[in-house]
């Protein structure tokens, strides 16, 4: 884990002051960090879980986004964005048989949101409470699923990342941080 420190140091020039041990303050803020992996499957395959995935025109993929906060502090109202290549089509969440947002229920309202390729799921899409607050030690497994369309070319690679923000402070004095996304 990583700290900040910030000191306040009086003038010792002036009369009056106490010992320098008396007058130094050290603070230390807290902060989260998180860590975030993407990987895929071939679930036509029955494949595993890595960072790339081989298949064909009309096999199912399945990516698995998966943030840690292994900093010092919670993460706050956290926006995961996922943009989806076209040669993808991607499963409705309301029928695909997986539980998309992490909250232990498949099938549900509220797995998150598709709007054309863009994928978001964060605490007003979806059901997970950790998306609102995500505290330090703890991991989020999110998962969606997509067929390869038929205009898939032999060999070509389909990439596409997942970019994600939180806020350090909970509600509306927080800061927005955007690390860079997770590439898949």
């Amino acid at each position: 884990a990583s700290s900040e420190f910030a000191a306040i140091v009086y003038d010792e020039t002036a009369s009056g002051f106490p010992a320098q041990s008396g007058r130094t303050v050290t603070l230390e803020f807290e902060r989260p960090a998180l860590n975030v992996t993407k990987e895929v499957r071939n679930v036509t395959l029955s494949g595993t879980f890595d960072a790339t995935a081989e298949g064909d025109a009309s096999d199912v993929f399945e990516y698995r986004i998966t943030l840690e906060n292994t900093g010092t502090a919670p993460a706050f109202d956290l926006s995961i964005i996922d943009t989806v290549p076209d040669d993808l089509t991607l499963l409705d969440f309301a029928t695909d048989t997986i539980d998309n947002d992490g909250d232990g229920a498949s099938d549900e309202t509220g797995e998150g949101n598709v709007a054309a390729q863009v994928i978001t799921f964060n605490r007003t899409t979806t059901n997970e409470g950790k998306l609102a607050q995500l505290d330090d030690g703890e991991t989020l497994t999110l998962l969606y699923r997509a067929t390869a369309n038929a205009s898939v070319s032999p060999s070509e690679d389909l990439v596409n990342s997942a970019d994600y923000l939180f806020d350090t402070l909970d509600g509306a004095s927080g800061s927005q941080t955007s690390p860079t996304g997770a590439n898949n």
